[in-house]
Formats: C-alpha cells, structure tokens, sequence
C-alpha cells in the first residue's frame, strides 16, 4: 500500500464526507496536480483548507486544515471533540445521530486495493454505536440499528449492509459525498476502473437505497425527489427515475449542490500561475441560467429549499439566487454550507462555525 505523503493527502481529500456538493475534494486527487492536502500531520499550524465536513441543528465536523484535525464543534460553544486520526488517515467522517457526535471510518483503506482492510470504526464524542465487522467498511450514515454501510471481504464481493440487511453493491472501494438536503451519494470505483453512483435518501421507515448508476470519473451529488448528478460522457447528467438529462457546458466538473429546482456545477482549472473556478446554474431540466469565473478554488453549497446557493472562496461567503444576483455577503468565511432546513452554517476564517 503506497503511504507516500502525496498519495496520503491527495487521498485523505479524497475519503472526506461533506454537506454539499463534492466538496469531498475528490477534483484535487483526479487533476493530476496538487492537493487540497499535502502530507500527513506535523503537530504544526499549516497552510492547508479548513472545512466543513458534516453539519445539522446542533453540532459540526471540521476538517481543520491548519491544526491538521478532524474537530467536532457544538453550537452551544466550543470543540467536543479532536481527532488526528480521522485527519492522518482520510476517514469518512459522518454525525452519529446528531452532531457533534461522530463516527469515522474507511478512509485511505477503504480506497486502496482489495487487498487492503481498513481499520475498526472510530466513536467520537459520545457516540457508542457498534457496527458489523468486514474486511472493507465504511459507515455512511450513524443511525442507530437503521445505519447505512458499505462493506467488502477480500476476494472483491462488496455489498450495503442497511437496517440489518445485505443489497449487492459493486465495489465497497467509495466516497461519500453528503447533499444539503440531507440525501447521499456513494461514488464506487469496481476492479475495472469504472465508476458507479448511488443515491442514499431518507424516507418514512428507514433510508432509501438508489439503484447503482454507471458514472464517468468520481463527481456526483445527489438531492431532494431522488435527482442525482454525476458525470457522463458528454459532461454532467441528472438523472430522476429513468429519466436523464444532459447539462451542457461543463465538461470537467468537480463539484455540484442541488437547489430546490436546480443544479450548480464547479468547475476547478488549476493553470501555471492560478486556479479560477466556473460556477454555472442550471435548471433541472438542463438549461444554463447563469455563469461566472471565480479566482482561486471557490466552494458551492445549495439552498435546498429556495433557489439560491452560497459560494466561498476562502474568505467571502456571497449569496446568490437562482438568476445570479447577489442576495448577501458574509466577510472572514473559509467555508459555508446549507442545511435541509435552509440555514446557512458558516466557519470563520479563525476556525469558530457560526448558525446564520
């Protein structure tokens, strides 16, 4: 197994969950250049993006690029929790329950090759759930005897073990990628390189579990109704039912956010001297409304329940509506992202997480 420091960061972006869009930083390990990470903890105050990994009502998970850790932040104040393991090794980081509290797991592991076990499922702040054991394992979603995970022995057979039952999966070698309207997308790589999707829903008794979708590269994201985008041949598709819509225009996208009738699309282009970003909103029907370059990597995160999104680059959170006109600006912001309920959580550029 390569632990290189440049295949290590790259990874750890890699293996992130987040609330919106693929903000898991998958786009840094597939672009050929540098990372989002770059080598595993110092015990130094770094350099490196701060963001937010998972988020509701009551709590926060921190990818905390400048401590190198992962933290659990509640929002009557404070950290709950650290953890430079979770950091070091890339684990997929999602609430148990509610936030702060925390469960992480697969990780670098569970991207590697077959013959690669990840590690014991890791409780954090309070959470004391236990979860079935399996050569690759990745908790999606901590919710009690109704949890979602994805496992794999060594011979390759990967399976979804949801509310105590086995749905075939293709590979157990993913990433999770968390939308603001609370629905999941697993991004599976299979043992011939190929790439599927599948959605993860909640409904009345229980989670709902997608049908796997063929998919092109490791993008995707996944809304309220049961839309998905991922990539396709011809660029980005929705996909509702056994309907699929092409999105014109973007032909290399890293990240996506649905918002109640619509789909922002970044695209990151890392050239000699700078990186841009190209936002652009569609409707659902595939139709582009509005498109802008941003200077630097700029993160997109949807309002599920209007029409509208919030883009942040590192110090500047800007609000926009649907058509692109800007609604609100939020100074001293690394990164924002929306809830399902519409509320937009904040973490400052001085590492605090704010409910706007």
């Amino acid at each position: 197994m390569d632990r290189s420091p440049a295949v290590r960061g790259a990874v750890r972006a890699l293996a992130v969950v987040v609330v919106g869009a693929l903000g898991v930083y998958l786009w840094s390990f597939f672009r050929g250049g540098g990372s989002t990470s770059s080598g595993p903890p110092t015990g130094k105050p770094g350099g490196e993006p701060s963001y937010i990994v998972a988020a509701d009502d009551a709590g926060a998970i921190v990818l905390d690029g400048q401590r190198q850790t992962v933290r659990g932040v509640s929002r009557s104040g404070g950290d709950a929790w650290t953890s430079t393991r979770a950091f070091a090794d890339g684990d997929t980081v999602v609430c148990a329950g509610t936030c702060p509290a925390a469960v992480a797991s697969g990780g670098i592991d569970a991207l590697n090759g077959l013959g690669t076990p990840t590690v014991t499922p890791l409780n954090l702040g309070g959470a004391t759930a236990s979860y079935p054991s399996a050569f690759k394992s990745t908790v999606v979603a901590a919710t009690g005897a109704k949890s979602v995970l994805v496992q794999g022995d060594a011979s390759g057979s990967a399976w979804v073990s949801i509310g105590g039952s086995r749905v075939p999966a293709a590979s157990a070698q993913v990433a999770v990628v968390q939308g603001s309207s609370g629905a999941s997308l697993v991004i599976g790589s299979r043992p011939d390189g190929a790439s599927v999707v599948r959605s993860l829903t909640a409904g009345h008794d229980g989670w709902v579990l997608g049908a796997e979708l063929p998919a092109h590269g490791f993008f995707g994201c996944a809304g309220a109704g049961g839309r998905v985008a991922f990539g396709g041949d011809d660029g980005v598709l929705i996909a509702k039912g056994g309907t699929r819509t092409v999105v014109p225009g973007v032909k290399d996208p890293s990240e996506c956010s649905f918002t109640r009738s619509g789909l922002v699309v970044a695209q990151f282009s890392a050239g000699a001297s700078a990186t841009t970003t190209t936002v652009q909103v569609s409707t659902s029907a595939g139709k582009a409304r509005w498109t802008r370059e941003f200077q630097g990597e700029a993160r997109v995160s949807a309002n599920p329940r209007e029409d509208a999104f919030v883009v942040t680059d590192g110090k500047t959170a800007r609000v926009y509506a649907g058509d692109g006109s800007l609604q609100r600006t939020v100074e001293n912001v690394s990164h924002a992202v929306y809830l399902p309920s519409g509320q937009l959580v904040a973490l400052g550029t001085a590492g605090g997480v704010k409910w706007l």
